[in-house]
């Protein structure tokens, strides 16, 4: 008889627990007295246990709700979304702080450039303020025109200021490394064989290029030969159709020489450079580019030639 009740009150459990809402115990009609009071004993020692049993169920179909919202909102905001949109956010985060590097960037460039080569920018002389095109070739930054810049010793091509303001100065090699005739003009020597560094008559923040850096720059554009030479030369002025394609924007103009008293040599054939390593007490080193050629060498201090700066 006990176990039909317990089977009786396993039923009416399950019944609670089911989707219906049933909470009420079916009992049969037709139990003998004795078996209404077991069933009243059983009952009442089984009620608490019911009712903990009823909440407990209650509570497992609350927990299973708030976990399938859980489980909703978990797969609303993953582990993975948010690692992802974490990694967005700080993308975002570094092309911003990138776009601003570059528009800063982009603003100091506005301030030094008035070219749209990648490999240009300017330099400006404080002394008379003129400004200079500069480019990059290789590992070094050049000044892309002639020094205009008067000196005692400096010459005008044809004592032309028009020619100056075109093709820039003439120079003896004493007044280029910036020393005087009398210590290191034609016939004495100063002791700079060397390469060493000489600031010369160059912008602040530049110097007279060495033999070795002369050399650096014909290794960068291809050595000593027309192909290399065409990359240096302007794309006009030049003789006999030897303009060159000018790739670097060196932008190299064939203004001559200048001999001592004498007018300039060669214009529109050849343009000479200083270097600033002394060859012997009469001579320095130069470099000269012709229409078909690229030559380095000793000449006269005396003679008067361009000069090109490098930036430090």
């Amino acid at each position: 008889m006990k176990k039909y009740l317990l089977s009786v009150l396993v039923f009416a459990f399950l019944v609670a627990c089911g989707d219906d809402g049933s909470s009420n115990p079916v009992v049969a009609e037709n139990s003998s007295s004795s078996e209404q009071e077991d069933l009243s004993t059983v009952s009442s020692s089984s009620v608490a246990s019911s009712q903990s049993e009823l909440a407990s169920c209650s509570s497992i179909q609350e927990s299973s709700s708030q976990s399938k919202e859980a489980s909703s909102s978990s797969d609303a905001q993953s582990p993975v979304s948010s690692f992802v949109q974490e990694s967005d956010e700080k993308s975002s985060s570094s092309v911003l702080s990138s776009s601003s590097e570059v528009v800063e960037s982009s603003s100091s460039l506005d301030k030094t450039s008035s070219s749209s080569r990648s490999n240009e920018t300017i330099h400006k002389d404080t002394r008379d303020g003129r400004v200079y095109r500069v480019v990059l070739i290789g590992e070094m930054v050049w000044m892309a025109e002639n020094l205009n810049y008067e000196t005692q010793n400096s010459y005008c091509a044809y004592s032309s200021p028009d020619s100056c303001a075109k093709y820039g100065r003439l120079y003896t090699w004493a007044d280029a490394v910036g020393k005087t005739e009398e210590d290191c003009g034609a016939g004495h020597d100063c002791g700079m064989k060397k390469n060493d560094y000489a600031p010369g008559i160059c912008p602040m923040g530049s110097h007279i290029p060495t033999q070795k850096e002369w050399y650096a720059l014909m290794e960068a554009i291809g050595g000593q030969n027309l192909s290399a030479v065409t990359k240096l030369k302007a794309t006009a002025g030049w003789a006999d159709d030897a303009n060159g394609s000018d790739d670097y924007g060196y932008s190299v103009y064939p203004e001559g020489m200048w001999f001592g008293d004498t007018d300039v040599f060669h214009k529109g054939e050849m343009a000479a450079f200083w270097a600033s390593t002394e060859y012997s007490a009469d001579m320095a080193n130069s470099v000269k580019i012709y229409k078909n050629d690229i030559m380095a060498g000793p000449e006269n201090k005396s003679f008067g030639m361009n000069v090109r700066c490098v930036l430090d």
